[in-house]
């Protein structure tokens, strides 16, 4: 797998997942993913590339192999061929086999797999009852938002973020107009966003990473500055002294880096420091938890900071 497409699945996925199942929470051990339950027992040890939890399933990866769960840690599809993953649907996932291109869907409470054949020819799952996609024999594939129905909502988008959240879509039009749009296609503000030049192009992937989560866009400008948004567009700009590792809150807090100390911490929406930065490596909050690197060894803080698992994870 190409590393752009590796980062756009990491992308699609924490995306579409950003709402936890309450029940568990990642940890990290040696750069491998684990999930640790609210009562802090390990359930899944340490031994993924990432991992991605809902309230319906639990994605696992290891050396290219996808491992699919529910939220009892039920094993439901364990494929031996490599697969990609195309979009999300409630309980359903859209697959592709690498090798043979053969798409088809799982249904994650029943296991069971169906063939599918895709009405468009580029598709990323539902979201809000719409998606974004590439209509079939278009002379000119640009992106469309279409609704359940088939309807067109919004087309001529040169670019986008691959799903909605918080009911926003990130897009660059074909005209140079970009900003956010709502479910129904209309511009809701317009903002612009830094892309990096690599990943424009002709359209092989969505190559805008940014979008709402808790009623916040964090995005990065055309000046390369860090700007956050309301979700009636309203701007502020985030302190010089620190980036933003992760563009999305998780329990009111955004993940970012001190540029002098390029150690790790936590900021709320109202841009305080609620826990300083003082981790050599961190991780987003996953439900209750975010699993960090503090003085050479792993751990796993809550939302205060507070250290509740630190051990020799095996």
């Amino acid at each position: 797998m190409k590393i752009k497409s590796y980062l756009l699945i990491l992308t699609l996925l924490t995306c579409q997942f950003f709402a936890f199942s309450e029940g568990y929470s990642l940890f990290m051990k040696d750069g491998k993913y684990g999930i640790i339950s609210n009562e802090k027992n390990i359930k899944v040890q340490p031994l993924y590339n990432w991992i991605s939890i809902n309230s319906e399933m639990i994605i696992c990866s290891r050396n290219r192999k996808i491992e699919i769960y529910d939220t009892s840690l039920n094993l439901k599809y364990s494929p031996e061929m490599w697969i990609n993953i195309n979009g999300y649907d409630k309980n359903k996932i859209f697959l592709t086999e690498s090798m043979s291109g053969k798409k088809t869907m799982l249904d994650v409470q029943t296991g069971k797999i169906e063939d599918y054949i895709p009405v468009y020819s580029e598709e990323h799952g539902f979201s809000d009852d719409v998606q974004l996609v590439i209509e079939k024999n278009k002379s000119v594939p640009f992106y469309s938002i279409v609704d359940r129905k088939g309807n067109v909502l919004l087309t001529d988008i040169e670019q986008a973020h691959s799903v909605f959240s918080d009911g926003m879509l990130a897009v660059i039009m074909k005209d140079g107009k970009s900003g956010f749009v709502n479910t129904k296609g209309k511009f809701v503000f317009e903002a612009d966003f830094y892309i990096d030049p690599e990943d424009l192009g002709p359209r092989k992937y969505p190559s805008i990473f940014y979008g709402f989560s808790e009623g916040k866009a964090v995005v990065k400008n055309n000046e390369k500055k860090w700007v956050q948004y309301d979700i009636k567009g309203k701007k502020k700009y985030l302190p010089e002294n620190i980036i933003p590792v992760s563009s999305y809150y998780e329990n009111g807090l955004l993940l970012v880096r001190d540029i002098e100390t390029q150690k790790m911490g936590y900021m709320n929406q109202k841009f305080k420091m609620v826990i300083p930065c003082k981790f050599e490596g961190a991780q987003k909050f996953v439900g209750k938890y975010a699993a960090v690197i503090y003085e050479g060894k792993d751990a796993i803080i809550d939302s205060k900071g507070e250290i509740v698992f630190c051990e020799e994870l095996k």
